[in-house]
């Protein structure tokens, strides 16, 4: 089988949310370079879908047969994709090198990765976005198999919308591996964690809450733990994960 066969196949499939993850897979096997065959697949168009058209019945004097004709109309689309760098740092809700903005690009366009290394989508759940712009955004590709479906969910919610044209526009990421993959997971979670954290410190210094400052000890050990295995299966993310999730309940 051809690269381009290959290409067109993956152009075809229904979930756009895998098509990179299996161009790199076509990388492999082929020997090809990943550069050249996002090339080509932003190039090719979708197969025409083939239609049954049914006319109203006609009765030949001589029989009851009626005639049906396939016709197959045009149905083409295109999904310009192109690739970003993958720095690392705490940037703002809408810079695309943020941490939470390279997970989503993940997710959006790399499901399947993420879900061989057994990330999605049992693991990343909505806490480890802080709420707001990227949980919405989170939220939305739950589910979701094309981009429009999920863009069809924020409507409503300009910022998140945007947000997701924007990851949408800039396409996968580049030079992906395993650790990069999982690390950048990490830190979304080490990124939300520390929110909360610094939140919380900042009103225990100015109420002079004893017991806070002293949770928030632990906390902050757990954050160095995080940081240092950029693992989101450690105890470290366990242990964050339960802590968020008793603070948006409500817990002290």
């Amino acid at each position: 089988m051809t690269a381009e066969t290959m290409l067109q196949i993956v152009k075809d499939h229904h979930n756009e949310m895998i098509h990179d993850d299996y161009i790199r897979q076509i990388a492999e096997i082929t020997e090809l370079s990943y550069s050249h065959l996002i090339e080509k697949f932003n190039g090719i168009e979708k197969t025409p879908k083939r239609k049954v058209l049914i006319p109203p019945p006609q009765e030949p004097p001589d029989d009851d047969y009626r005639r049906v004709f396939d016709q197959p109309p045009p149905d083409l689309h295109e999904r310009p994709r192109r690739a970003v760098e993958e720095p690392k740092g705490r940037q703002s809700d809408e810079n695309l090198d943020s941490a939470e903005c390279r997970a989503l690009s993940l997710i959006l366009h790399n499901q399947q990765t993420l879900e061989n290394l057994n990330l999605w989508p049992d693991r990343i759940s909505e806490q480890f976005f802080f709420e707001g712009v990227h949980r919405e955004t989170f939220n939305s590709l739950i589910g979701s198999i094309t981009f429009e479906e999920a863009k069809g969910r924020l409507e409503h919610d300009e910022r998140a919308s945007s947000l997701l044209q924007k990851l949408h526009q800039e396409g996968p990421l580049q030079n992906l591996d395993d650790v990069k993959v999982t690390a950048t997971i990490a830190e979304v979670l080490y990124w939300t964690a520390k929110h909360w954290h610094d939140e919380i410190a900042s009103e225990a210094t100015k109420n002079s809450d004893l017991k806070a400052a002293q949770e928030l000890a632990e906390i902050h050990q757990l954050l160095s733990d995080l940081i240092d295995s950029l693992d989101p299966f450690s105890k470290a993310a366990d242990h964050l994960l339960e802590w968020l999730q008793s603070k948006e309940k409500g817990e002290s």
